[in-house]
């Protein structure tokens, strides 16, 4: 029987938990699932389904973006896969132009080599890129590294790094607070008035605005994704800045991940400052190394400043829908896709 592309209901759980089972390391409790699928306020999922079987997925949260002096639902794509035994079966493609169809736009950042390669075909434009950055602490990775490439003991590696790399690493930051009444403020839930942060921006092609009741179900999520760290940063009183991040152990290692950080106004020592202070709350769990996104030159300045390293780019693919993006620059993190929720609790990263 040929593939039915349908949407996600929650009667097809049970083949989309078999199907994560199958191709991915990720938890297999009933309470993931139920939290993952059908929990969640803002997400989209289309199937690929074969005798009662999900044999391919692509999935999308439905979230708003600040489109130069315009408040836009797009949709940022994720888990788009296939079993390994269906990839000529063109399910992909399928999938894509199922989504497509749908009325609002659609962003989507990185991807696997595949997806690079068919999304230009399927005549999406590329609209920017975003630079991932680390900064290395304690130097875990380093001696995985060396261990793996010279034949030295990852102790070996580890401890070189911390002997000469740490002490430079680690004195990034340490920017000066805006004002004598200026704060760090930690939190256990979303504050909406963070929403108005974005109220005056109108420079960014692409700026992505928190959802409230996306990051309610974010935080409200299993102990096993980690700790989430919520900041808010206020100076005369007024709300500045917010950063939000994501500790979690990954195999032997426990990483950070700063997933969204933003200042009002592009405000050069602004940046430095929530920066500084978001790495300093970090630092408090212990990470081997702290992960950050942008695209954004105040921002992308403010993490090199803090002594992280930047990697290589990756583009942003954007279907337009009816929405036609200004010719502005985009300011992109982590914030998109399910890089909240990645890398997930096994320890291990899946297979594409």
């Amino acid at each position: 029987m040929a593939a039915q592309i349908v949407p996600f209901t929650p009667d097809l759980l049970p083949a989309v938990a078999a199907f994560s089972k199958e191709v991915w390391a990720r938890p297999e409790d009933e309470a993931y699932f139920a939290w993952r699928y059908l929990d969640c306020p803002s997400q989209i999922g289309w199937l690929a389904m074969e005798d009662g079987a999900c044999t391919a997925m692509l999935w999308a949260f439905r979230r708003p973006y600040q489109i130069g002096d315009r408040r836009v639902t797009c949709l940022d794509t994720f888990d788009w896969f296939a079993l390994p035994s269906r990839r000529g079966a063109l399910l992909g493609i399928r999938l894509a132009q199922a989504l497509m169809k749908r009325p609002e736009p659609i962003v989507a950042v990185g991807g696997s080599a595949e997806t690079l390669g068919l999304l230009p075909r399927l005549q999406w434009s590329t609209v920017g890129e975003v630079t991932p950055f680390v900064l290395p602490l304690e130097g875990g990775r380093f001696g995985a590294f060396v261990e793996r490439r010279l034949r030295i003991p990852a102790s070996v590696g580890r401890a070189i790094f911390r002997a000469t790399a740490r002490p430079w690493f680690a004195a990034g930051g340490g920017a000066r607070r805006p004002g004598p009444g200026a704060q760090t403020l930690a939190a256990a839930a979303f504050d909406a008035a963070i929403v108005e942060l974005y109220a005056g921006e109108r420079g960014y092609a692409l700026l992505p605005v928190p959802d409230p009741d996306l990051m309610a179900w974010l935080l409200g999520g299993p102990a096993s994704l980690g700790t989430l760290v919520l900041l808010r940063f206020v100076s005369g009183g007024d709300l500045r800045g917010w950063s939000l991040s994501r500790v979690c152990d990954a195999g032997a290692l426990r990483d950070a991940t700063i997933l969204d950080l933003f200042a009002r106004g592009d405000d050069a020592r602004g940046y430095d400052w929530i920066v500084a202070e978001t790495v300093a709350a970090l630092r408090a769990h212990q990470p081997d190394t702290i992960h950050a996104t942008a695209s954004a030159a105040p921002l992308r300045q403010a993490l090199q400043r803090a002594r992280f390293l930047p990697r290589s780019p990756l583009p942003v693919r954007w279907w337009p829908g009816p929405v036609t993006l200004p010719a502005l620059p985009i300011h992109l993190g982590n914030n998109t896709s399910d890089t909240a929720i990645f890398p997930h609790p096994t320890g291990r990263t899946d297979p594409a």
